[in-house]
Formats: C-alpha cells, structure tokens, sequence
C-alpha cells in the first residue's frame, strides 16, 4: 500500500514538463537489482515519474496525416457518431471518432491505416480529466484501410473478435428487448450506447454505476465459474493456476482492455504467478502492485476518475472485508464503508452527493451477480425462457432504482470541494489503515471520525451567497447564469458537452438548484440542455417567450411530468427574485420574419447597474428596442454571438455601455465575433470580454463600482 500511495504522489506533484531524459530510464534499471522495502519505495516512486514523461512522449504533434494500429475496444454509439479505441505505436490508445459506419467497417481486432484529423479536447474545468487529452476523429469508416494483422495481433485479440461475433449475432434479438439489451450490451458486451443514457444516468445518480462498467464483479463471477468446472474436473492446482491465467488475458481482450477489466485481470495475473511461483500475495498488495503497471500499460488513461475511482474502491472492499462473515455476505456488507471512502473522491471528480449508494449496493450487487451470472446462457442460447428470466432480473434491478429514486432522496449535485481537503483526508486514510488494517473496529472508528472532519471542513469552505453575473463558457453557444444571495437563473443551456461543460461549470459556481431557467429561443446552441437539468436539478420554474410555445413542446413536457410551472413571458413582464428584476423587452405575442428576431431580449438590473441579454437578436430588433432601454447601460451582451446581424452601431451610441460580453466559441466555423462588431466597439471605446479567451465572465455586483 505505501508503495502504490508513493506512486500516486510522485506522479501527482513531481514537476516535469519535458519528457525525461535517458540517464532517467538507466536509473530506473538499476533499481530492479536492488533488494529490500525501501527499494521498492524507491521503484514505485520512479514508477510514477516514468509514467509522468511517458505521457509527454505520446503526445501528437498538431499535424497527424497518417495513423496505423490496431482497434481494440467494441464500437460504440456516442453524441459525435461511432468510437472505438486505437492502439497505435507511437502515441498510445487513444479514441478514434467515426462520423458514418457501414456494415463493412473494420471490426474490434482489426489492423487499420487511415488519415485521420486530430482532436484536441480542452482541459476540465475542474479536477481530473475522463479519458484520453486528444482524440482522432474520421468522417466514414470507408477511408479505415485494413492491414494484414500479425500472428501476436491475431491471437491476441482473437477473444475480441469473438466478442463482435457474438453481439451480431445477438443484435437483432436486443433490438426486441430493449430493456434486456441495455443491461446486455453494458454488462457482458462492455459496449455503452447513447440510447440507453437514461438507465446510465440513474445508475450515476445512484451511485452504482461502477455495476454497469467491466470490473472486478464481472472478473471474479466468471473465473468462479471456471474453478468450479475445473474442481469438478479434479484438474490439478499447477494446472488450474495457468487456466486462469490464459482466461485473465483472454477475458481482458474479449472487454476491450478497458481500466476497470485490466485493474481485475492484472491483480488476478499476479496471484496466480505468485501461487505458481510458491509465493501467495496478500490480495491488498497485488493490487497495490497492479496499480503501476496498469498505469503504465495505459498511460492515457491512468488517473482519470474512472480510473482513481475502481482502485478506491478495490482498496476499500478489501480492507473492510476483513471480518467473520461468509465470503458472499463478506463483500456486500463491504460495500457500506466503501461508499463512505468513496465519498470525498466522489465530490471531487463528480460533484455529486450520493448517500442513496450506501443503501442500494448491498441490494443491487447480489441481484446484478444473478443477472451477470445468468447473461452466458442467454448468450449461447438466446431463447425466449432465457430471454424472459434475463428481462424479469433486469427489471429488478432498475425496478429497484428507479423506485428508489421516487421515494427517497438519494443524491444531488453539489459544489466541489477543495483539493486540499481531499488530500488531506486520503493521507490521514492511509495513515490511519497502516495501523489499524487488522483491526476493523479501529478502521471503523477511524473512516467515521476523518469523515466527519471531512464534512465539517467542507460545508464551511462553501462560498457565502453572493449577486453576480457569470457568462458561462460553453463553446459556440451561450448560457448566463445570474446569481441573487443564493437565488440562482440560468438563462439559456448551451450545446457543447453536457458532463464536460455545462455541468462541471454549474457544480463550479456552487448551483445546486435554480429558481427558474429561462431559454430565449430554440436555437440548439441556446437550449440543449434544458430537458436534462429539469430531469436532473431542483427547479423552481420553467419560462419560454410565449411566440415560441409550440417550438418547446419537448421541453414544457417535461415540465409538466415533474410539476414545474410553466411561464410564457412576453413584452412587458416583469421577473423579480430577491434584488433582482429581469424586464422583458421582446417579443410579443406576434410572430417575427425569423427565430432570432423573435429572440427573448432581457433587461436585467441588479442593484442599480443593468445588463441587456440580447439572445440571438438581430439589428431591426434592436432599432425598436433603444426608446425602451434605461441610459446608461452597464453591461451589454453582443447579439448573435458577435454576428455581424446584431450590436448595431446605433445601439451602442445610445446605450453607451461600459462593457461588452460575447459567449463564442474558440476557432468556431462561423468566425464570430465578425469583424465588423469589432470595429464597432473599438469606435465606441467599448471593452469586449469573449468567453473563448478569457473562459467564464464573472461580474460580481457589490455596493461599490462594478467589480469583475
């Protein structure tokens, strides 16, 4: 444990932005000749510098022409088209995104060429970032040139063939069942599609969601399977111990080699060669051995949350699975104080408070064991007996959250809390189980006393209330947020990612819930999101221009479903919180010529200074619109995201603002801000703030002058 503690740390502060040099790696040799503790402190510690540099060495140049490997996960449907994962030479695994996929596409296992465009995904906005920092990315499967694989690359991925041969096979059936095919797709064929992210989302707002992920549940149930059949074969023990090694790395290729599985498969490799070579490992340091080395066998994806969060929780079923208990019984009483240790990592990375996961896994993991265990004979014999058992287990299972979910209050989001206390929290953790490992009732008594401190140092760091102004940044799109003594409203969703954007930054500024959330028009780059945060978030009221009543069917369903007020504003109204009032200034009950002349046109007043929200309005709005705005203007929201079609220069010589905010995107297709909007306020002396160079806008609105 202290050695796989050491790695993390070394790779988490040393400072390296360079990859290493080769003195480095001859360093690195030598140690292996070393004997003794302190030298495998010292290897774990070089351990995570060498993962550090090897990160530097795989990252692309901008130019990427050409690229060739081997595919080596399932296809999977995402929001961007078809991804897979791509084992390449020089830079790594990493995601290969495909626009249109035929029926003659490469499948998994497949030797590939293709010129690919490189992806750059931007950093989080906060902690860790999920998954690899680039990406490439092809418009049809037809340009992926197969290559004659080799023989290592055909026995190699030859369970993952078998894998796509077998969902091919089952694919016309799931289509039948949808519910069955969910769980089916997820849980035995590692393969998560966008179709099923309602099941996904309750499953993460459950906090069980690591059920649905390849892991050390699925591992373990089907290697007992395997030692039962070889028990009952008497098949002796040297024999069995190289069994389970083939079926490790055999079961590994079949899920794509993901974390979760290689975290499982790694730390069964290493049991069973230690029993091999006549040298049991305690299970708490095989998988503190297995931490490097799946770190190192895949650098793009280690200390990503997923990856944090599966080791986490190994560490903690194991440690407090220490007691009398049958060994069934053992693991899902565990299960209660992983939550617990989970919970400060899972606030961090997620911004989600889940006490509803302490309650559902004891009951969730047995039934979820029946399904996985039950999922290779509806496989290999998918008729409808097996069909129907499989669909009835898997409405128990999402029976039982989605009730749960109706009846109790389970989880919300919630603000992050502050590295540091993380931090500190973990290292009095490990400090605490070096020497109460052996005690349960000390590990007890430890997790229950570092957490309360844990709690009560966070919900005082919370920031206090406050009133301000936040133009979120959310790519080619836009979303204001506006803050009243803790009374918040979101104007406008956004398009670009939902849990890499949006939410992250919502989690930022402390929302929990929102008093209203008003959508201007129903542009895509305006109102993505609206749906999902009536699903996901508290909310107070739901407000549309009432022009637009028909266009937002969708959304005021929803709404309605969950018992949340609709308000159609028009010219006229008035929306007052706390010390806040937003007036709307457009439109009315008429139809305009086009959607963005009938965007929603806010004037928000705060304490004394005022914003005008333009939305997507065009010029002739504007015209109309000057005889109603009170001079001076402080803040003004360039129209159309900096369109040439909006920020008119009469506007600006009669509002005469202080400042100019533009929510655009960074190098978007359409080159807003245009030009000509940028003379017009350099004329006018008006200072721009973009959101594609200085991130989110905050105007923070106190007694004195306007502050940001």
């Amino acid at each position: 444990m202290t050695g796989a503690f050491l790695f993390c740390l070394a790779y988490a502060l040393f400072p390296l932005d360079r990859p290493l040099p080769l003195v480095f790696y001859a360093t690195f040799l030598l140690v292996f000749g070393l004997r003794g503790r302190k030298a495998g402190w010292i290897l774990f510690l070089l351990a995570g510098i060498l993962l550090k540099g090897e990160k530097l060495i795989l990252v692309p140049a901008d130019s990427f022409p050409v690229v060739s490997g081997t595919l080596t996960a399932p296809w999977t449907r995402t929001e961007f088209g078809f991804r897979c994962l791509l084992s390449t030479a020089d830079h790594g695994t990493v995601p290969l995104y495909v626009n249109a996929l035929d029926d003659a596409a490469p499948a998994p296992g497949d030797a590939i060429r293709a010129r690919a465009r490189l992806i750059r995904f931007d950093p989080p906005f906060h902690g860790l970032r999920d998954g690899s920092p680039f990406g490439l990315q092809v418009k049809s499967s037809s340009q992926l040139e197969r290559l004659s694989p080799g023989l290592i690359s055909t026995v190699l991925y030859a369970p993952l063939r078998l894998n796509e041969t077998l969902y091919r096979r089952m694919e016309p059936f799931l289509r039948t069942r949808p519910e069955l095919g969910s769980t089916l797709r997820a849980l035995f064929f590692a393969r998560g599609e966008v179709e099923d992210e309602e099941v996904f989302e309750q499953f993460k707002l459950g906090g069980i969601l690591h059920i649905l992920a390849i892991s050390g549940l699925h591992v373990g149930l089907y290697l007992a399977y395997l030692l039962l059949l070889m028990r009952a074969l008497r098949i002796p023990p040297r024999a069995m111990a190289w069994i389970a090694v083939i079926f490790l790395l055999g079961y590994a290729s079949f899920c794509g080699f993901r974390a979760p599985v290689m975290r499982a498969c790694l730390a069964g490799l290493l049991h069973y060669f230690g029993l091999l070579l006549h040298r049991p490992q305690d299970p708490l340091r095989t998988l503190a051995v297995s931490l490097p080395l799946n770190a190192l066998l895949m650098p793009h994806y280690a200390f990503t949350p997923g990856f944090l969060l599966t080791y986490l929780a190994s560490f903690a079923m194991l440690l407090f699975a220490r007691t009398r208990l049958p060994a069934g019984l053992r693991m899902v009483v565990a299960t209660v104080p992983a939550q617990m240790l989970l919970l400060p990592f899972i606030l961090y990375a997620f911004g989600i408070f889940t006490w509803g996961a302490v309650a559902l896994n004891p009951l969730v993991i047995p039934l979820a064991s029946l399904l996985l265990a039950f999922f290779p004979f509806l496989v290999l014999a998918p008729c409808p007996l097996y069909a129907d058992i499989g669909e009835a287990l898997s409405r128990w299972v999402t029976g039982l959250i989605t009730a749960f979910d109706r009846t109790f209050w389970w989880g919300s989001h919630q603000p992050y809390p502050a590295g540091a206390l993380v931090l500190a929290f973990y290292a009095f953790m490990f400090w605490y189980c070096l020497k109460s490992r052996r005690s349960p009732s000390r590990l007890w008594k430890g997790l229950a006393g570092g957490l309360a401190v844990f709690m009560a140092g966070y919900f005082l760091s919370t920031p206090a209330p406050r009133t301000r102004t936040v133009f979120l940044d959310v790519g080619q799109g836009s979303a204001t947020l506006a803050e009243d003594e803790g009374d918040c409203v979101l104007i406008d969703t956004g398009k670009a990612s939902w849990s890499g954007c949006l939410l992250p930054q919502l989690t930022l500024e402390g929302v929990t819930q929102l008093q209203a959330i008003i959508l201007t028009h129903p542009d895509l780059d305006h109102v993505r999101w609206g749906q999902r945060l009536l699903e996901e978030f508290p909310v107070g009221c739901l407000m549309v221009p009432a022009v637009f009543e028909r266009d937002f069917d969708r959304v005021i369903g929803t709404a309605r479903d969950r018992n949340i007020p609709v308000v159609f504003l028009q010219r006229g109204w008035r929306i007052r919180l706390r010390t806040v009032t937003f007036d709307v200034l457009h439109p009315g009950r008429s139809p305009c010529a086009t959607q963005n002349a009938c965007s929603l046109v806010l004037l928000e007043t705060m304490r004394g200074r005022r914003l005008l929200l333009t939305g997507d309005a065009e010029t002739e709005t504007e015209a109309r619109l000057i005889p109603d705005i009170p001079l001076p203007l402080h803040v003004l929201q360039a129209a159309h995201h900096g369109s040439r079609t909006g920020t008119s220069a009469p506007l600006l010589r009669c509002a005469r603002p202080r400042l100019a905010v533009v929510s655009v995107g960074r190098s978007n297709p359409y080159g807003h801000p245009h030009p000509e909007v940028l003379a017009r306020l350099a004329r006018a002396r008006v200072p721009l703030w973009r959101t594609d160079v200085r991130g989110a806008c905050v105007l923070e609105w106190k007694d004195s002058p306007l502050l940001w």
